[in-house]
This record gives structure tokens, C-alpha cells and sequence, in this order.
């Protein structure tokens, strides 16, 4: 760890590694996000969270997961506000934990739509990102803010991000693989199933484990 989280107090290292844990385990990635939320904000002394995924294809983030904010505020996120914000596609470039301050300065953002008409909505003021990728591919976030009465986030709060990003990071890369896998297996069982042709399952000692439909109608 780095000198900014030498200090640490015993249930703050505890939180940390209880982070890491559930990273660890084979879970979907709303799952996943969701199961470290309460945790991640006792652990950098936070307010509100909001992660979400990127589809490269469609050019937009989806599968939201988030903690002490309106599902309103989300909705109008998801509809309007994502295509005026000013932060994130200078945040999501960032393969580190990022204060928000360091893409725009905070007296600039609370000058803007984004900042007064949706931050604030929800009571949204010092934030932090960090941005998971897996190649060139912007695979899951995780945003962190703070409400006004806060102190601004500082070099703790992104060494904390910092050291918890590689173990998010596979995990997120780990529930893509299992939900492709899950999708390629569905896809063969319909296939199987739909075929005009009689087919037969069997396993390695040659007992019969499954047929088709065209297969049930042979008696």
C-alpha cells in the first residue's frame, strides 16, 4: 500500500480486505457491485454511489447500480444528462482513480446544467472515479461522492481506489466471461431443441441423458 494509507485504522484495513473478498467471489456484475456499495462508502467516508457498465457497440452506459440516490435521477441520467456531462468522458480516459476536480475545477462544475440539475438533485458535490478496463475496453466504474458538508476527496481516498481497482477489475472481467458462457450454453440448449432433427445426448458411459424434441416423438 502507499504512504497515504499507512494510517489505517484496524476496521478500516478490515473493511478494505472484506471489500476484496467479495471481489473475489464468482457472482454477476450488478451482483458484484452492489454486495461492496455499503462498504465502499464506510470505507472512503462517502455518500452516495453510482457505478455503471459501458456498451462500446451502442456508445452508452447501462446497468446501473447505485446507493443513497433518487432511481429518478438515475432515469434522467440515462435519458438526458449522460450527453451533457462534462466530467465523465474526460474521467472515464483515466486507467487510475480520479478526483473530479483534477478534469474540471470545482468552482467551473457547479457552474454548469449537470452540476445544479442533476448532481445536486441528489445532493451530489466532491466526487471521485475510477474506471476498470480490461484491454482498451471500458468494462465497470465505480463513482464516489461525497454531500456538501464534506471534505473535498483527497490522495487517501484514491490510493484506497487505486488498491481495490485491480481486484474489481477481474472480477468484473470474471462475471463477463460466466454471463458469455451462460448465453453460449442457452444458445446450444435452444438450438439442440429446436432441430428438425432427432438428436441424443449421451454421456461417457454411454447411458442416454437427454433427446430433442423430434427425438421424443420416436417411440
Amino acid at each position: 500500500m502507499g504512504n497515504h494509507l499507512q494510517n489505517l485504522t484496524s476496521g478500516e484495513v478490515r473493511l478494505l480486505f472484506t471489500i476484496i473478498e467479495k471481489l473475489s467471489q464468482s457472482q454477476n456484475q450488478n451482483v458484484l457491485r452492489m454486495n461492496i456499495a455499503d462498504d465502499l462508502l464506510c470505507l472512503l467516508r462517502s455518500d452516495f454511489l453510482a457505478s455503471f457498465t459501458w456498451n462500446e457497440a451502442l456508445q452508452i452506459f447501462e446497468n446501473d447500480v447505485f446507493l443513497n440516490m433518487s432511481p429518478d435521477n438515475i432515469a434522467r441520467y440515462h435519458s438526458y444528462y449522460h450527453f451533457c456531462d462534462p466530467i465523465t468522458p474526460s474521467l472515464q480516459k483515466r486507467r487510475r482513480a480520479t478526483l473530479v476536480c483534477e478534469v474540471m475545477p470545482q468552482n467551473e462544475l457547479e457552474k454548469t446544467e449537470f452540476f445544479n440539475d442533476f448532481l445536486m438533485s441528489d445532493g451530489l458535490h466532491h466526487g471521485i472515479n475510477v474506471y476498470a478496463y480490461d484491454g482498451d475496453l471500458n468494462i465497470g466504474d465505480l463513482r464516489v461522492w461525497r454531500a456538501k458538508h464534506r471534505p473535498p476527496f483527497g490522495d487517501r481516498e484514491a490510493s484506497l481506489l487505486d488498491t481495490i481497482l485491480p481486484y474489481f477489475r477481474n472480477a468484473l472481467r470474471n462475471a463477463r466471461t460466466l454471463a458469455q458462457a451462460s448465453r453460449n450454453s442457452k444458445m446450444w440448449e435452444r438450438l439442440f431443441d429446436a432441430s428438425g432433427i432427432s438428436l441424443f445426448l449421451f454421456d461417457e458411459s454411454g447411458r442416454l441423458v437427454d433427446r430433442n424434441g423430434s427425438a421424443k416423438t420416436i417411440e
